[in-house]
């Protein structure tokens, strides 16, 4: 007999189960997923693109891939995260929204587009040609644009204050 369950009142505590093999082997899948969804959104399209001819390429079933990064949104924005990983991406991003240098501006911004398009500038165009047919690509698309400015309503970095 189960003493917990002859207690009233009891809840069985969950058993936390944590296998770093398991999280390697998932990210590995994912890791070719996304991989594959680049290569195929590079040379077929976003559109001409089924998730199926994604899975086939990274040799795991179709619910694995929705699993692992959702439908074809979930791949623009593990691909978002592939650009943001580019490079100093992230920081250079940061940098330009609180520097206020103009200079500076000018050439961490040529600084950010160069390192953009060398190491993921295939991703930034497939993204770029989609958002004008999908409204789901458009905000993947959005999302990543927004990353690497000033947040709304902040000056933008180097500007002089109004004279008033």
């Amino acid at each position: 007999m189960n003493v917990q369950s002859t207690l009233v009142g009891v809840k069985p505590i969950p058993r936390s189960y944590r296998s770093p093999r398991r999280e390697e082997q998932a990210a590995e899948t994912r890791r070719r997923i996304v991989d594959a969804a680049r290569e195929l959104f590079g040379a077929q399209g976003y559109a001409g693109t089924s998730l199926a001819a994604i899975a086939e390429r990274a040799g795991v079933s179709v619910p694995t891939v929705y699993n692992s990064v959702g439908g074809k949104p979930g791949l623009l924005a593990a691909l978002n995260e592939v650009v943001d990983e580019t490079g100093d991406v992230a920081a250079i991003g940061r940098r330009i929204g609180t520097t206020t240098d103009p200079v500076e501006v000018v050439q961490l911004t040529a600084r950010l587009r160069r390192l953009l398009m060398e190491g993921a500038g295939d991703i930034v165009v497939v993204i770029s040609e989609a958002a004008a047919a999908d409204p789901d690509v458009a905000a993947a698309y959005q999302a990543g644009q927004e990353r690497s400015r000033p947040a709304p309503g902040e000056p933008l970095s180097g500007s002089a204050p109004s004279a008033r």
